[in-house]
């Protein structure tokens, strides 16, 4: 914080002062950069040329159940348009009925793909 800080502003017992405050803030304390993680490597997409040639997917989880007794929610959004699709589920559902779903509701209407980002959620990785 000190470092971002003495480039813009400086005044006697600023040290002390930004020791005392991140102290104080706990947010702030965890925060620090020796607490960080290192992100991982970016990998640029090409330019996109059609409508749902790349798509993203990711859930929206942790809520209550709503009308319907679903608790997630797929979203699935054209990386060019930025159409999305919402799949409710419920979180006992495993990776191949989520996969049905995925195919009754998108696959069905617009095919393959060519790249689906994800990030590699859990019910992906344990499929039995």
């Amino acid at each position: 914080m000190r470092e971002e800080l003495k480039h813009n502003f400086y005044w006697d017992g600023m040290k002390k002062d930004i020791i005392e405050f991140v102290i104080k803030y706990l947010e702030c304390y965890k925060v620090k950069v020796e607490h960080q993680h290192l992100g991982g490597y970016l990998y640029p997409h090409n330019i996109l040329t059609q409508k749902w040639q790349v798509i993203s997917i990711d859930f929206i989880i942790d809520f209550s159940k709503i009308k319907f007794h679903h608790d997630f929610i797929l979203v699935v959004v054209d990386k060019l348009t930025k159409v999305a699709h919402f799949i409710l589920g419920n979180t006992i559902d495993d990776a191949s009925v989520v996969a049905n779903k995925f195919a009754h509701e998108i696959l069905r209407l617009y095919g393959f793909f060519e790249v689906i980002i994800s990030d590699r959620d859990s019910k992906f990785t344990f499929v039995i």
